[in-house]
């Protein structure tokens, strides 16, 4: 798995048909409180090296987002991983107004969601 700043509290994924478009991301915060972060996936937007990006709505703050979805089949490999894994180093690390914002990452047991502005 990836590592995060936060302890993620792993459980069931949902593939109910109501749920099919809510993605959480539920962690423990640094005083060991259950957070949940949701996001419902909205419209198809593109296709990039590795990822599908999609249009998504924050159910905790009524924003939309872009959330690049990477199946963790497609990780297999370790130089993808690390690909991967530098491209969010990155990202977090810059702050310009030309660039999107980073939001978040996440994973679930299918998936890696990196959370941008749109």
């Amino acid at each position: 798995t990836m590592k995060t700043n936060r302890k993620r509290v792993m459980d069931d994924d949902s593939d109910s048909e109501q749920d099919k478009n809510l993605i959480v991301n539920k962690y423990e915060d640094i005083n060991g409180n259950t957070v949940f972060h949701r996001y419902k996936k909205k419209e198809f937007l593109g296709k990039g090296g590795f990822a599908q990006c999609y249009r998504f709505k924050d159910m905790n703050t009524g924003k939309d987002v872009a959330g690049k979805v990477i199946d963790k089949k497609t990780l297999y490999k370790s130089r993808t991983m690390k690909k991967l894994l530098y491209e969010i180093s990155i990202h977090k690390s810059l702050n310009h107004p030309n660039i999107v914002e980073f939001v978040d990452f996440f994973e679930d047991s299918k998936n890696v969601y990196i959370i941008l502005e749109l």
